[in-house]
């Protein structure tokens, strides 16, 4: 996210609207809006019920148009998930918007939608999984847990 921001900054960016889902229970999406929050305490968080996580075909249209009116209002936008940013920025590039976007998750059409993408590492969050993984079988009662955070790779 802070990377993501620095991008925004860059292109001269100081109104970014950050689009997540609601669900902050989820410990990525939690990190990510407390680094938002940290890093851009003037910009706009828009939640979208989790509800409609695998199902962004069924947000419904007042609340899309909601949202897209607040993003609007914002001179860039961070999308938490690639899900969101694909369906919002259909329509935004449908409507002829356009202003400095960026997404974690890579997702197909992204490029040609002029998106910047942090594409998550999973074969290094595996990695990192397998190793703490042997770590609490060898170390039985010694073993804590503890977050391991994996940095995204620069796609677009």
């Amino acid at each position: 996210v802070r990377r993501l921001l620095t991008y925004m900054r860059r292109k001269g960016c100081k109104n970014t609207a950050y689009v997540s889902w609601d669900n902050l229970q989820i410990g990525s999406l939690k990190l990510r809006e407390d680094t938002f929050r940290k890093y851009a305490p003037d910009g706009k968080v828009i939640p979208i019920p989790y509800e409609y996580h695998n199902r962004t075909e069924r947000i419904p249209q007042e609340l899309l148009r909601d949202a897209l009116e607040q993003i609007e209002a914002c001179d860039s936008i961070l999308y938490a998930v690639g899900e969101l940013g694909m369906v919002c920025e259909g329509i935004l590039h449908d409507r002829g918007s356009s202003r400095p976007t960026a997404m974690i998750g890579m997702m197909q059409g992204a490029g040609e939608l002029g998106i910047h993408v942090i594409e998550q590492d999973f074969p290094a969050m595996a990695d990192q999984i397998f190793q703490r993984l042997a770590q609490q079988n060898s170390q039985d009662s010694g073993w804590a847990p503890k977050t391991c955070r994996v940095k995204g790779n620069t796609v677009v």
